[in-house]
């Protein structure tokens, strides 16, 4: 039984050290993803807001009808979240993986 104990004990410490380079990369890809992620989603609101006026002022002088008013709507709020969805997902994906890599 002790040999099992002690063979177990040895397999985990190897696991461990194995796992380590992929802990570190997680870092990175993290921190990375953690700066490009803020610069894609400051373009995104950036065109968003952009967009968004164009389609208000637009739509104050008279040239845009109704639908093409809420699609011109819908597209700059769209441009402006799906980045962020993106960011925080990828962020909270790499954040459970490094989860459960330091339960083992």
């Amino acid at each position: 039984m002790k040999v099992l104990c002690v063979l177990g004990f040895v397999l985990l410490l190897m696991l461990k050290i194995v796992l380590l380079p992929v802990r570190a990369l997680l870092g990175l890809l993290d921190l990375s993803l953690e700066f490009v992620g803020k610069i894609v989603c400051r373009i995104g609101e950036i065109f968003g807001t952009i967009f968004l006026l164009i389609v208000v002022i637009s739509r104050i002088c008279g040239d845009v009808s109704n639908t093409a008013f809420l699609e011109g709507l819908i597209f700059a709020v769209l441009a402006a979240v799906i980045p962020r969805v993106l960011y925080i997902l990828g962020g909270s994906l790499i954040a459970g993986i490094q989860g459960l890599l330091r339960q083992i």
